[in-house]
C-alpha cells in the first residue's frame, strides 16, 4: 500500500508531479464543485396591485429590484383584476429571497398610441411618478425562503398630487 502511495505521489521522481497532480487534482475539485451552482433559487411570488380606491391598476409593468443582487431582477405583469405574479428565470418562478424594491410602471392605452393628438403632449399619468423612480419608490417588499410564510404582497399605489402652478 505504502509502495502504491509513494508511485501515485511521485515522491520517487522529484516535487514537479507531486505540485502537477496537486494542482490537477484542486482544480478538478473546484471545477465539480461549481458545476451545479447555476442561477440563485426563487420563491414563488404573488400579489396586487390597486389604487386607494380598490381599483386595479391593470396593464402595469412592475419591476422588483433585490437589494443585495439588482442583476437578478423579477419583472410582472398586473392583470385586469390587479393580480401579478413575478418572473425571474422561468415565467412565474418568482424572486430570490431578501428584500426588493418595487417600481411600478403604468400601463399605456391604446387610445393614447392611436390618438394622434396625444403624441404631441404627454399622456395624463395614472400613478405618481415616484413608483417609477428607483431612488423615489416607497414600495418594497421582503421574499421569504423559508417556505413558512406565503410571498403574497398587496401594493398600493397613490394617483399624481396636483402640481403648483407658477
Amino acid at each position: 500500500m505504502l509502495r502504491l502511495w509513494v508511485l501515485w505521489t511521485g515522491l520517487n521522481r522529484g516535487l514537479a508531479p507531486v505540485l502537477l497532480r496537486t494542482s490537477t487534482l484542486c482544480l478538478l475539485v473546484v471545477l465539480v464543485g461549481c458545476s451545479g451552482s447555476g442561477p440563485m433559487p426563487t420563491f414563488p411570488v404573488t400579489g396586487t396591485v390597486k389604487l386607494p380606491d380598490g381599483s386595479p391598476l391593470s396593464g402595469s409593468q412592475m419591476l422588483v429590484r433585490p437589494n443585495e443582487n439588482p442583476k437578478y431582477s423579477a419583472k410582472g405583469e398586473v392583470d385586469a383584476e390587479g393580480n401579478f405574479v413575478l418572473t425571474t428565470f422561468e415565467v412565474g418562478d418568482g424572486a430570490i429571497a431578501g428584500t426588493h424594491q418595487v417600481l411600478v410602471f403604468p400601463p399605456v392605452t391604446r387610445e393614447s398610441l392611436d390618438d394622434v393628438a396625444s403624441r404631441s403632449k404627454k399622456p395624463m399619468p395614472v400613478i405618481d411618478d415616484i413608483y417609477q423612480n428607483e431612488r423615489t419608490s416607497p414600495l418594497s417588499i421582503t421574499v421569504s425562503s423559508d417556505g413558512s410564510s406565503e410571498n403574497h404582497f398587496d401594493l398600493v399605489v397613490e394617483p399624481p398630487k396636483p402640481r403648483k402652478r407658477r
